[in-house]
């Protein structure tokens, strides 16, 4: 492809003449991330629904300690696994971030939020890509993963003949689900390359949408209680008011539920939250209960204490 020769007026050819070449930096910083947005097979979420599977530990179940068929196990490699509809990072543009200019020697020559009207304001072409939406999806299944980081986004260098102007910048960027992100400036029409990525990450969600044939959302969420032990246990806390702590060889809970304990493991004692699902206390992996010996106490409810069982 030939590239189109731009055409230079006599005022632009003289400030050529009279400008000293210089290179200059351009970086955008703040907050952004990383987003995936994918179909997910409705036997999969079927699956999902019916054994109460938590997203978060199904992404973190490397070894499939929770016996998940293969064919449902959709995020096998990451969060970011399931990406058929939209796979996008970088910053937000939002007035959380922002662009900054930087001559050779590192003073700052230009400064502006990354809110699209503000750079509109400053003269600033900007320019929206894609716009992607659950609703966009009526009668399917839709995961969406987020990673949230806090750094720089993009950082590039482009030399300039003449003086440099706002008006020169062009950005792109893409909006999935309200989240805004974008990767891309160019200077006069020149895309400016990217060599420099560097954030933090600051956290993550994992979020699963049954849409409707005339495009209603239903989030997926999942029966926290079962997450705790299962079908029929329960999910008693004792109030501060009523706390009384007794010694687990002399008196064990007659409630179901979580209890503050301490437990002697290795000479040393942890204190903590167990689950007594009326024979023990137990902590949970993957949904699945561990018996935890050598509890010592337990804190719980100072009523009836007649029903109080004993070693």
């Amino acid at each position: 492809m030939v590239k189109k020769i731009k055409k230079v007026t006599d005022q632009e050819l003289v400030e050529i003449l009279k400008f000293t070449p210089r290179t200059y930096s351009i970086s955008m910083s703040g907050y952004g991330g990383e987003i995936a947005m994918g179909v997910v097979d409705p036997e999969t979420y079927d699956y999902i629904k019916n054994n109460n599977i938590n997203i978060s530990e199904m992404i973190c179940d490397c070894d499939n300690e929770l016996s998940i068929p293969e064919e449902h196990r959709f995020l096998v490699n990451g969060w970011y696994d399931c990406d058929n509809i939209a796979h996008e990072s970088g910053v937000s543009f939002s007035d959380g971030s922002y662009v900054i200019v930087t001559d050779e020697n590192g003073n700052d020559v230009w400064d502006c939020s990354l809110d699209s009207e503000a750079l509109h304001a400053a003269g600033c072409t900007v320019y929206m890509h894609e716009q992607l939406n659950i609703e966009d999806y009526p009668g399917k299944i839709v995961y969406i993963g987020e990673c949230t980081e806090k750094g720089t986004f993009f950082g590039g260098t482009f030399e300039l003949k003449t003086p440099f102007s706002p008006s020169k910048l062009g950005f792109s960027y893409g909006t999935y689900e309200g989240s805004s992100i974008g990767n891309s400036i160019n200077y006069n029409d020149d895309d400016i390359d990217n060599d420099d990525y560097s954030t933090t990450g600051k956290g993550e969600s994992y979020e699963i949408y049954e849409v409707s044939s005339d495009s209603e959302a239903t989030k997926y969420v999942p029966d926290e209680g079962e997450l705790n032990g299962g079908l029929g246990y329960s999910n008693y806390y004792a109030e501060d008011d009523e706390k009384v702590t007794f010694k687990f060889k002399n008196h064990k809970p007659h409630y179901v539920g979580w209890y503050e304990c301490r437990w002697v493991s290795w000479s040393s004692s942890t204190f903590g939250k167990l689950y007594w699902d009326g024979t023990r206390f137990v902590e949970f992996y993957y949904n699945k209960p561990t018996e935890v010996s050598g509890v010592d106490t337990w804190t719980g409810v100072n009523w009836d204490t007649s029903v109080l069982t004993t070693a």
